[in-house]
């Protein structure tokens, strides 16, 4: 895991820093529905969005600024109820978090193919063409969260430590930051750039990766959780949190 007082003599440095802390993590938490949790499991599909649906407004204008896709993950080892409440559909009434080992991860980020294309008004994904690994760059980087900013320095955070800086830090294209309200989140992001200028014109919402037939198997495995207000037929195993909230307030 990095050290921020080791890693941020430059901007360069900070981004290769977060690119190799976002794939050492123990586990990823995706929060979501249960049946797109469900559909990930069965089908071993993964999608990664424009962020125009995205609930921060800096989130969106960054991967519309870049022309990057994305999708994000908790690498808390253990559940949270802002997120539950945020992320799984309907407040927790028909969601789910799907628990990617390190392993999983790693083994998507070393695909040979994804699919860009868009969602249709039915919510299903369209797929309009397959791009090769030359085509395309697929990443893991951690979220850096910055705070007390005036017009030179800010302090950004990542986990417990924190660090006082000149903004130029932060300049890296590489590097994606976020307000320190949402520091409880503990984010890392799979982060897909494409790498051909006639890709980037075209105006695709999102990308869809494959995740390879030998993780499946991990990642079926006792992997997915029942929100705890979660009122559908039983699936997975049980959150931890239940009973330990009162939802209804």
């Amino acid at each position: 895991m990095i050290h921020l007082k080791e890693c941020v003599q430059n901007s360069k440095a900070l981004a290769k820093a977060l690119r190799e802390n976002g794939r050492s993590h123990i586990q990823y938490r995706l929060y979501t529905s249960m049946e797109r949790a469900l559909s990930t499991i069965l089908y071993g599909k993964l999608f990664l969005t424009n962020g125009s649906n995205w609930n921060d407004t800096d989130d969106k204008r960054i991967l519309a600024d870049r022309r990057l896709y994305a999708t994000c993950f908790s690498t808390s080892t253990q559940e949270n109820i802002a997120m539950w409440m945020l992320y799984s559909d309907e407040k927790g009434k028909k969601g789910a978090s799907l628990v990617f080992p390190k392993g999983v991860i790693n083994d998507i980020l070393e695909n040979s193919q994804v699919f860009v294309g868009n969602f249709g008004n039915d919510g299903k994904f369209n797929a309009i063409k397959e791009l090769k690994r030359e085509q395309y760059e697929l990443f893991m980087s951690d979220i850096v969260y910055i705070d007390k900013c005036d017009k030179d320095s800010v302090k950004i955070t990542i986990r417990e430590e924190h660090v006082t800086v000149s903004r130029e830090i932060l300049n890296d294209t590489d590097i994606f930051t976020k307000h320190f309200a949402w520091n409880y989140e503990k984010e890392c992001r799979m982060i897909l750039r494409l790498q051909e200028k006639n890709l980037i014109k075209e105006n695709y919402s999102a990308t869809m990766v494959m995740i390879p037939k030998k993780s499946m198997a991990k990642l079926r495995k006792d992997r997915l959780v029942r929100s705890p207000l979660y009122k559908g037929a039983e699936c997975g195993r049980p959150s931890e949190l239940i009973g330990k909230v009162d939802w209804e307030l």
